[in-house]
């Protein structure tokens, strides 16, 4: 094993970790400046500061509260429907902002590294440009982390997690729960999969596989464990 590009991906790794994991926030962010909700970007989640309400579906929950949660008919009902309709469509935009900035970032490297295959394919040993290129790609990855995830804490507690964006994408739409979450985590592994065994070259490829687990387990304790909550708390 070459110890000098393990300690080089192992780093990068690390840091494309802390990368991946504030873009994905901000995208929450920018989505929800474009619908009109406020929030401020923390290490590992988005807190909403200002969610657009609307003072008069307040005013009609609160005089048909009982038929509301009785689920029967009252006079003002379709209005009610469209108010509470239109603030859920407004969270869902800013729930679905962090997982196409991802994807969208993650799929950008990857039409480039196929655009310039030929580079990749022809050397043994890929330069500063195309582990950038790598790199950007497997911003991917979050959405298989997400699965492993959320299948350990379901194996581990017997418990559903239901704070993940895919998971309340899928809620959004009557999905079933784990729809979404296994839906992008197959795309996300076949990804990973033609990154590592068709673009990495064969003499790189043990180095950036054992420096990938190396390097993306450190990150992710790193980042949220201990500099994160130090640094944007």
């Amino acid at each position: 094993m070459n110890f000098k590009l393990f300690l080089f991906l192992f780093l990068s790794f690390i840091l494309f970790t802390i990368i991946g994991t504030l873009t994905h926030e901000c995208g929450h962010y920018v989505a929800g400046k474009l619908v009109g909700i406020s929030s401020t970007v923390h290490y590992n989640y988005t807190d909403l500061e200002e969610f657009p309400r609307y003072p008069e579906a307040d005013e009609i929950y609160i005089k048909y509260k009982e038929q509301i949660e009785a689920k029967q008919d009252f006079p003002l009902k379709k209005r009610f429907e469209t108010l509470v309709k239109d603030s859920d469509e407004k969270y869902f935009y800013f729930t679905i902002g962090g997982p196409l900035q991802t994807i969208f970032t993650g799929t950008i490297g990857l039409l480039l590294m196929i655009f310039y295959r030929k580079s990749f394919f022809t050397t043994n040993t890929l330069n500063l440009r195309k582990w950038l290129l790598v790199f950007i790609s497997l911003f991917w990855l979050r959405e298989l982390a997400n699965c492993v995830v959320m299948i350990a804490l379901l194996l581990l507690t017997n418990k559903r997690s239901f704070n993940s964006d895919e998971v309340k994408i899928a809620q959004y739409f009557g999905w079933p729960f784990e729809s979404v979450t296994i839906i992008t985590a197959i795309m996300a592994f076949i990804i990973g999969l033609t990154v590592t065994f068709k673009f990495v070259p064969t003499a790189q490829r043990k180095t950036f596989i054992a420096a990938g687990f190396a390097g993306g387990i450190a990150g992710y304790i790193l980042w949220l464990y201990i500099l994160g909550p130090i640094i944007l708390p």
